[in-house]
Formats: C-alpha cells, sequence, structure tokens
C-alpha cells in the first residue's frame, strides 16, 4: 500500500530507541526486532534473544548492524557506564587500599581481577581480559 514509508506510529525513547505502533492490535514494537523477524535472525517476535547493534547506534537497524544474541554476549558489546569515575570498564580506586581494583564478570559470576598500583597497569590487566573473553573495542 505505502511502500517506503515508515508504518504505524514512531515513539523516540530519551536514549534514542524508537518504536512503532502498529494500529492492527494497537501494540508497541521495537524497530529492530521488527527488523531482525524480518532479516530471519530471530523466529517469532518474542524470541528470548536480544537484537545487538553492532556499532552501538540503537536506531540504525541496517541488516549488517544487527545480530541476535544472549544478553551476557550483549553486555560484550556495552559501552561505557556513564557514572564510571575511573574511566576504565571493571576498574575502581579502592581508597582503603591505596590501590585500583580490576573485577570482570563471566557466567553471570563476578570475578577478582587483582589490585593494582596505577591505572595504567589495571587498564593493562582489564583489557586483556575483555580480548580473551570475546568484549568488543566499544567496551572500553
Amino acid at each position: 500500500m505505502y511502500a517506503g514509508k515508515k508504518a504505524g506510529t514512531i515513539r523516540t525513547h530519551k536514549d534514542g530507541r524508537q518504536h512503532v505502533q502498529i494500529t492492527l492490535d494497537h501494540k508497541w514494537f521495537s524497530n529492530h526486532r521488527i527488523a531482525a523477524l524480518y532479516l530471519g535472525l530471530i523466529d517469532t517476535y518474542g524470541d528470548a534473544r536480544q537484537i545487538d547493534h553492532i556499532d552501538g547506534n540503537s536506531i540504525n537497524n541496517k541488516s549488517q548492524n544487527l545480530r541476535a544474541c544472549s544478553s551476557s554476549i550483549n553486555m560484550r558489546n556495552h559501552k561505557i557506564h556513564s557514572d564510571n569515575t575511573s574511566g576504565i570498564t571493571g576498574a575502581r580506586f579502592e581508597k582503603n587500599k591505596n590501590k585500583f581494583k580490576v573485577t570482570g564478570r563471566k557466567n553471570n559470576r563476578h570475578l577478582h581481577l587483582g589490585y593494582f598500583d596505577t591505572i595504567f597497569e589495571a587498564a593493562c590487566v582489564r583489557r586483556a581480559w575483555e580480548l580473551k573473553n570475546g568484549y568488543t573495542k566499544r567496551h572500553i
């Protein structure tokens, strides 16, 4: 009917994610999940897997930018949190020890990677661990 036009009503969240309301049953559907379904990345809209935006741009729903994956894989492509004070994911300064504590998370378990005197040492240990465990460059 309207080839090339956006379907339904667009709703944009504060973080930039977009949803479209399909008027047939008045439910909200994420654009990236609709694209993943169309591309065959997932079998049903209710598929439990997450849809990861490889480049981190939540409104870039091109086929080469989407992949279906588990939550743990999706989190390995997550950007650094805005409240991070050390500038290194998984590293924080422990005042009582006067050292940088480095941690990781694997198979839903927190791992202690060590205490280090400098942020450089902490960053090197954390990055080596990330590379070994499949994290992307966006995670740093």
